[in-house]
C-alpha cells in the first residue's frame, strides 16, 4: 500500500478536486501517486465504520439461509445495507463547518477551512445521494422503503451535539440502521426478534467507541460549547462504558439465541467482549493519541463478531 504524504497540489483545481473528494477527513494527505487515487469521501475506513458494516454481515449471515451465498447479495452487501452511509459525512461537515475551524483536530477539513464552499459540497452530496438510491433500488420493496426512512435521522444528527450531551446516542441510531437492513435484504422483511436486539448491540457499541473518539476534542469542545457525552461523562467516562458495553454484549447475545445459532458465534461475541473490554481500560482518556488508538482498535469487535456468525453458518451450527 502507498504511503501517504502531507503536501499541496500545484494548482487550485486540483486542490478543490482534492478537497471535495476528502470531505471531511480527518487529515488533508495526499497520496503522491497523483489525483486520481486522491478521489476519495471521508471514510471511517479502516476504523469502527468496519463494525457497522459488519453488524449488517451479522444480520445476514445470523439469517442462515442458501440465499445468503448468493454472489450478487454479497457484492451489494457492504453498501446496499447502508447506501448513503458516506452522505452521513458530508451532511456532518456541512452543518458543522462553522464548529469544526475552532477544534484543532477538524479545522483542517476542506468546508471549515475554507477550501471549498456549501455550493461545491451541496453538488457533491447530490451525486452521493443518487450513487445511494441507484444502489438501494436494488433491493427489495420493504428494504427500500426501510432503508429510506432512516435519512430524517442523517440529516438531524450534526444538529444534536448543538442541543443535548447524548449526540452518540442518535448516531448510534443511524449508523446501525444496516442492522436492521441486512435482514430484510434477505428475507423481504424483519424478524425483530433478532434484528432489534442486534440493532441494540450496535447502538451500544457506538455509544463505546464514539465517546471514546470524543475525549480527543473533549477539552476544545468544553471551551467551543459542543456537547457530547464525553463532555457530560467527564472521570466517570469508563464506568459508562462498561454499562453500554455490556448491554451491547447482550444484544449480540440475545440476538443469536432468538436466531438459533451455534458455538462459534457466542464464542466471536465473547472474544469481542474481551478485546473491547481491554482496549478501553488501558486508554488514557486525557491523552487524544491513546483515544484515537483505541478507537482505531473497535474495529476488529465488529471483525470478531461477523467472523464467529460466518463460522456458524459454514459449518451449519
Amino acid at each position: 500500500m502507498a504511503r501517504y504524504r502531507t503536501a499541496q497540489p500545484p494548482r487550485r483545481t486540483l486542490q478543490h478536486l482534492r478537497s471535495v473528494a476528502a470531505i471531511g477527513h480527518p487529515r488533508n494527505c495526499i497520496p503522491p501517486a497523483g489525483p486520481a487515487v486522491c478521489v476519495r469521501v471521508r471514510s471511517q475506513w479502516p476504523l469502527p465504520q468496519f463494525l457497522n458494516i459488519s453488524d449488517r454481515y451479522q444480520t445476514s449471515t445470523l439469517d442462515a439461509d442458501p440465499i445468503v451465498a448468493s454472489p450478487r447479495l454479497h457484492v451489494h452487501r457492504p453498501v446496499c445495507t447502508h447506501p448513503h452511509s458516506p452522505c452521513r459525512c458530508t451532511i456532518n461537515d456541512m452543518w458543522d463547518a462553522d464548529l469544526d475551524k475552532h477544534v484543532r483536530r477538524t479545522a483542517n477539513r476542506p468546508l471549515a477551512s475554507g477550501a471549498i464552499n456549501h455550493r461545491q459540497a451541496l453538488v457533491f452530496l447530490a451525486g452521493q445521494l443518487s450513487v445511494g438510491l441507484a444502489v438501494l433500488l436494488q433491493l427489495n420493496d420493504y428494504s427500500v422503503v426501510l432503508g429510506a426512512s432512516s435519512l430524517a435521522l442523517v440529516v438531524v444528527y450534526p444538529l444534536m451535539k448543538r442541543v443535548t450531551v447524548w449526540p452518540q446516542a442518535v448516531l448510534g441510531l443511524v449508523f446501525n440502521w444496516g442492522a436492521l437492513l441486512g435482514w430484510a435484504a434477505v428475507r423481504g422483511e424483519c424478524d425483530w426478534s433478532v434484528v432489534l436486539p442486534l440493532y441494540t448491540a450496535g447502538w451500544g457499541w457506538t455509544m463505546v467507541y464514539d465517546t471514546v473518539y470524543a475525549h480527543q476534542d473533549r477539552a476544545d469542545d468544553i471551551v467551543v460549547g459542543i456537547k457530547s457525552t464525553a463532555v457530560r461523562m467527564g472521570v466517570d467516562t469508563k464506568t459508562w462504558l462498561a454499562g453500554f458495553g455490556a448491554l451491547s454484549i447482550g444484544g449480540l447475545t440475545l440476538a443469536g439465541i432468538n436466531a438459533d445459532v451455534g458455538l462459534p458465534y457466542f464464542l466471536g461475541v465473547g472474544a469481542a467482549a474481551t478485546h473491547a473490554a481491554r482496549s478501553v481500560y488501558v486508554t488514557r482518556l486525557d491523552v487524544p493519541h491513546d483515544c484515537w488508538r483505541c478507537f482505531n482498535q473497535m474495529k476488529w469487535g465488529g471483525a470478531i463478531v461477523f467472523g464467529g456468525a460466518w463460522a456458524n453458518t459454514l459449518i451449519g451450527g
